[in-house]
């Protein structure tokens, strides 16, 4: 009997640890996934306010080529419900083995794009580039960039001076998730790249919020050539990745 007992006793000794180390593990699960879903609240918060801060258009167009005429820009702007309309050049390169993103933007509109400077300045003549912590480079650098794209129909090779460096975007949010971005003077990038006096890329801003939709339709139905997007859309997708997160988690 008292063997019986002594069994007895140590079985429910056994299931007391099984019970607590259960307990234990839940109660871990339960704060991890409380945390992530936290986690993951607050970086979408923070992706779009950063949004709003770099794109604060409200309409996008893009083209996978650069055909998209400056013209256009000054038709836009002569626009009754259009306040400002910019053109940029959006391309890709490799730099030292990584991707990096080429921007061109216009010098006389460079505080329109919320440059974020750790250390240096923004370009303010040819060849002069801002680049992203990411890349490694220091003001006074020089950086040569190979780009493959099919916008420009073949290899160009560029060369930057770095005269910035700026915070990544996102600021690793995103894990590994680089955009690497090189800044450089748009019609420096032009001639670099023998585009002519084309963009492509147009961020659209409406006099009036409330006629975003209409002006969203028209350009669409207008340039079928062009991709468009309007904040609204790239917030809401925004969201729905970070729902899907959620659900995974």
């Amino acid at each position: 009997m008292q063997h019986v007992l002594l069994i007895a006793l140590g079985d429910f000794k056994a299931r007391i640890m099984r019970y607590a180390l259960t307990a234990l593990a839940i109660g871990v699960g339960v704060a991890l996934l409380v945390a992530l879903m936290a986690v993951s609240d607050a970086t979408r918060s923070y992706v779009e306010q950063t949004l709003l801060r770099v794109y604060p258009a409200d309409i996008m167009m893009y083209s996978d080529s650069i055909n998209i005429p400056l013209y256009l820009l000054d038709v836009l702007r002569k626009s009754p419900a259009v306040a400002s309309a910019e053109g940029i050049i959006i391309t890709t390169g490799v730099f030292n083995g990584k991707v990096v993103s080429i921007v061109g933007i216009p010098l006389r509109d460079v505080d329109y794009f919320a440059i974020d400077l750790i250390e240096g300045r923004l370009p303010s003549a040819d060849g002069e580039a801002v680049v992203e912590e990411s890349l490694g480079l220091k003001p006074g650098d020089v950086a040569i960039i190979k780009i493959y794209s099919g916008t420009i129909g073949g290899e160009r090779t560029i060369q930057v001076r770095v005269v910035g460096v700026m915070r990544s975007f996102l600021k690793g949010f995103v894990g590994a998730f680089r955009l690497n971005l090189v800044v450089v003077p748009l019609d420096w990038l032009q001639r670099s790249l023998n585009t002519g006096p084309f963009v492509n890329t147009v961020l659209i801003t409406a006099k009036n919020k409330a006629e975003v939709k209409a002006l969203y339709t028209s350009l669409k139905e207008t340039y079928t050539d062009a991709q468009v997007y309007t904040q609204e859309s790239l917030l809401e997708t925004v969201t729905k990745v970070f729902n899907a997160l959620n659900v995974v988690f």
